[in-house]
């Protein structure tokens, strides 16, 4: 079964937040780490973003990624923003998936 990628416009230079959770409804906080990267869809290439999360929301529900303006000004095109979720006392890996397309902003 494949799952199709939505991509979340982002227009370049500019922040976007974007969360990530268990989908089960269980708490991510304590007990579960978030590591994102952003990679370009055609050649994989990392892009600059390759970090850890640690906020969450207010109901510890879900990782709360925040893409700083830093962070868009990139190449308009569009990028997979991967978080891989893990939990080091059970060993569980989850990972979550998030298209992101950097769009020019003509209005400055």
């Amino acid at each position: 079964m494949s799952s199709e990628i939505t991509y979340l416009d982002v227009p370049k230079g500019t922040t976007a937040k974007i969360s990530f959770g268990l989908g089960s409804g269980d708490v991510v906080s304590p007990g579960w780490t978030c590591d994102i990267q952003l990679r370009d869809t055609d050649t994989g290439v990392l892009m600059g973003v390759d970090r850890n999360v640690t906020d969450v929301s207010g109901d510890n529900l879900e990782f709360v990624v925040e893409l700083t303006a830093v962070e868009t000004d990139i190449i308009p095109a569009r990028y997979i923003l991967a978080a891989e979720l893990t939990n080091a006392s059970t060993g569980e890996v989850l990972e979550g998936l998030q298209g992101i397309n950097i769009c020019q902003d003509w209005v400055y």
